[in-house]
């Protein structure tokens, strides 16, 4: 199914979501390295953006997300936020 609620972690998980024209289930994105496509650049501004790397897990839980999405797994190691 479809998530609702979707929340990206990288950018290239970003752009594909934008791409499959899904911006309106995104419910925030973090960690843009660079610039976004022209193409989706419209569509980026809709979705909030929850930090410039990877949020905190109080953050990422606030948005009540119902589907993740990142390119590595580094986004989904513990840490604190001095780390």
């Amino acid at each position: 199914r479809t998530p609702k609620r979707a929340v990206t972690l990288n950018q290239g998980t970003t752009e594909i979501m934008l791409a499959l024209g899904l911006v309106d289930s995104m419910v925030g994105t973090a960690y843009l390295d660079d610039e976004i496509w022209p193409e989706l650049a419209a569509d980026y501004a809709k979705v909030p953006v929850l930090s410039d790397t990877y949020p905190d897990i109080d953050t990422l839980m606030a948005t009540d997300p119902d589907f993740l999405y990142a390119s590595y797994r580094s986004a989904f190691q513990a840490g604190t936020k001095e780390d």
